[in-house]
């Protein structure tokens, strides 16, 4: 009998599959090492990749995922024996570096896969993910790191920089919570990215966080401005009442009505939901900007793309 395929995974032009036995086997498209064999050539078939040991037990992964040029994989350590909270996980990265998306502190290309020493001992990863040019990955515990191309647009939420200058995160960036005013978000579940923005589903299936670019409307906050820290989508959907409202404004966002409108909707929102209103300087327009759930309308969202919970490598 073959391996068991339980996962797989799709980059720019390469592939990555997962077996039941924690094996990772790749093909496709091998520059810049993504495919994971030590090597830049192409695989026209699977091939296992060859992970970098150095004296440690072989890994046995149970994830992967794979960006345009880099690629993910998850392991539990081989001396535990049950899925629980007290597992722990380590991150595996190979490929193109060239904004620290591999979490290694360089911008080197790497083609064998090497843990990401930049991540708490002990924590048990259960979601991972990269896009273009970034990596996220959460933890059992609701913490969220990331590392990658450019703090500065929110891919990588620093709050010790701003604007769009801050420069790339060579290593992991733990992301602070809005929900909680520290570094954990509650009841998280999986966390996804697209080419430059990430996407992270917590509350044990009823709240979603979106940070990053926003062009087209992809953070689905009714407007396509980029948030520079985790903002709440709104979910479900609003009832139409609310939702005639937010287009209202939209159409007349110039007018003092547009304003009083805004303020009298974030209102009603924040009673509704709970939802503390952070506000947050954008340098880059040099305006207050509100990320708050009254902008969070997934439905109001004219875009061409489609977000969902698992890897997207789409253009910027």
């Amino acid at each position: 009998m073959p391996p068991k395929v339980v996962a797989v995974a799709a980059g720019e032009a390469h592939t990555l599959a997962l077996t039941g036995d924690g094996e990772v086997f790749s093909w496709g498209r091998g520059m810049f090492g993504r495919l994971g064999t030590g090597r830049e050539d192409d695989d026209l078939v699977p091939t296992a990749v060859a992970p970098v040991v150095s004296g440690r037990p072989r890994p046995r992964f149970v994830a992967v995922a794979a960006g345009a040029y880099h690629s993910l994989a998850l392991d539990v350590l081989t001396n535990k024996k049950t899925f629980d909270q007290d597992l722990e996980s380590r991150c595996w990265t190979f490929g193109l570096g060239d904004n620290g998306q591999l979490g290694h502190g360089t911008t080197a290309t790497i083609c064998s896969p090497q843990p990401v020493d930049g991540l708490p001992t002990g924590s048990f990863l259960i979601s991972l993910d990269c896009g273009l040019f970034h990596t996220t990955v959460v933890s059992s515990d609701g913490e969220v790191w990331c590392w990658g191309m450019e703090r500065g647009l929110g891919l990588c939420p620093d709050a010790s920089f701003s604007g769009v200058d801050a420069g790339d995160a060579l290593h992991p960036i733990r992301v602070q919570s809005p929900e909680t005013n520290g570094f954990k978000f509650l009841g998280p579940v999986q966390v996804a990215c697209g080419a430059a923005h990430t996407i992270l589903v917590a509350g044990e299936g009823y709240r979603m966080w979106t940070w990053g670019r926003g062009r087209s409307g992809v953070l689905g906050r009714g407007q396509p401005a980029d948030s520079y820290i985790p903002c709440v989508v709104m979910w479900p959907p609003l009832n139409e009442n609310f939702r005639q409202i937010h287009e209202d404004r939209a159409e007349a966002s110039t007018s003092r009505a547009s304003d009083h409108t805004s303020i009298e909707l974030e209102q009603k929102l924040s009673a509704a939901t709970g939802v503390a209103v952070p506000e947050v300087k954008n340098d880059t327009h040099g305006e207050i900007c509100k990320h708050t759930s009254y902008l969070n309308l997934p439905e109001a969202t004219r875009r061409t793309d489609t977000t969902t919970f698992s890897s997207g490598i789409s253009r910027l």
